[in-house]
């Protein structure tokens, strides 16, 4: 049996006055309190004020007023992190939709999967990118308890050059001035003022389009697109002020460049090569490849869906998705979990991890662990009111050491003391 903080919850539920503490007793049929040990069996978890007061083997009684929650034979885990997620959009759209349809809808859009996300067994997420305030008022609205979703690690508009991926293209010149929200930069200066911006904001993490991307309007490749001066910069200034750089990337020299700048995290990693990846390890530069991403574009292909730029650039990079995940486990480049999803589901993703070359993901680094971590549900105890996830299992060490290269924010471990997220997982996993 262990204990934590019984004594320190009654003292404030004494110095509270009128306010009394609520006792939920759940029985589940294990639990994973540590991805890095056993399963507990049958077990009895408390939690006091939302938070974890005590995990006890076996059937404990309840207090005479607690909440009862029984799971039979299902799994109580700690939950999952996605850390490339776009709520507020949803795939397959008309690209001129933006300059349509007015950002608030996003907010709308965001909150139908942010719903679906947390269901999923995900408590936290990176979103990677969205216009002005969408994310922002998402984020705001889980952490308040108005929409139910995960914790969201919010970056807004992303950091991109002039005509490249991330800044508004396809239309005539005059359209892009009126659509432009003003995160271009060219230059050093103007890249590190665009920073303070974004930090200025309320980013939690600063996004950049270190190289061309695949389903934007550019038609000027993956490669790099800012020069070392600008990434250099942009990092120093993001660190400056507390916060991490994610960075998408596609091209081999575009990836070097930015992670030899000290950029934290490269998102999609297309076509990292050996060059690229050994810079990554050294400067312990994470990757996060977004593998099932590409399942849903690929579906889409030839379909009068995408323009004919977009065509081109997805039939030119299926060849080589998943091949810089089974080079970075070779060279030890440390990989998280990222889906570039609107709607999150992990199981589909991990097999394609696994079918990339990783045979088992770190625990620590998102979704998707052990062969025994299969089911459906996610509990987290790492910081933030009890949500009552659904299908999938992982872990939300949260943002635990992926998160050291991802934003401020620290979890813990299912254990005494940790706040506890509920959620359950079958035994007989999703199959």
């Amino acid at each position: 049996m262990r204990k934590l903080g019984l004594a320190a919850a009654a003292a404030l539920a004494l110095m509270a006055g009128t306010a009394y503490a609520k006792t939920t007793v759940i029985y589940a049929g294990r639990v994973i309190t540590d991805a890095d040990k056993p399963a507990l069996g049958a077990s009895t978890v408390t939690v006091t004020d939302d938070r974890i007061t005590s995990i006890v083997e076996g059937r404990a009684p309840a207090p005479a007023d607690a909440e009862i929650v029984e799971l039979g034979d299902k799994t109580l885990l700690p939950g999952l992190i996605d850390l490339h997620v776009h709520l507020t959009g949803d795939p397959g759209g008309d690209y001129r939709g933006e300059a349509v349809d007015p950002d608030e809808w996003g907010v709308v859009v965001g909150v139908k999967n942010a719903g679906i996300t947390l269901r999923a067994g995900f408590t936290t997420v990176r979103e990677a990118g969205s216009a002005q305030y969408t994310a922002f008022s998402l984020r705001r609205g889980t952490a308040n308890g108005f929409i139910t979703g995960p914790r969201i690690i919010a970056a807004g508009l992303a950091l991109s050059i002039v005509g490249g991926h991330g800044d508004v293209t396809g239309f005539r010149e005059d359209v892009h001035d009126v659509l432009d929200q003003g995160y271009t930069c060219t230059g050093a200066v103007e890249c590190a003022e665009k920073v303070r911006k974004a930090s200025r904001a309320g980013a939690d993490i600063i996004k950049i389009t270190a190289t061309g991307g695949v389903l934007s309007q550019q038609g000027r490749g993956l490669e790099g697109h800012f020069s070392k001066a600008e990434l250099d910069n942009i990092a120093t200034t993001a660190h400056s002020l507390g916060l991490k750089v994610m960075a998408h990337a596609h091209g081999a020299r575009g990836i070097e460049d930015a992670a030899a700048a000290g950029i934290d995290t490269i998102d999609h990693g297309t076509f990292a090569d050996d060059a690229a990846l050994k810079v990554m390890k050294a400067k312990g530069t994470y990757l996060v490849p977004t593998l099932m991403a590409f399942e849903g574009i690929k579906e889409r292909l030839g379909k009068g869906i995408y323009t004919p730029t977009v065509e081109e650039k997805v039939r030119m990079t299926m060849a080589s998705v998943g091949q810089a995940v089974t080079r970075a486990k070779a060279l030890g480049v440390p990989v998280a979990f990222g889906t570039d999803s609107r709607r999150v589901r992990a199981w589909p993703q991990r097999r394609r991890i696994r079918a990339a070359g990783r045979e088992r993901a770190d625990p620590a680094r998102g979704a998707g662990e052990r062969d025994d971590r299969r089911g459906e549900g996610a509990v987290d105890g790492t910081g933030n009111r009890p949500h009552r996830a659904g299908p999938v299992g992982g872990h939300d060490r949260g943002l635990g050491r992926p998160a050291d290269r991802c934003a401020r924010a620290r979890k813990g471990r299912l254990g005494d003391g940790a706040r506890a997220d509920r959620g359950l997982s079958r035994p007989e996993g999703m199959g």
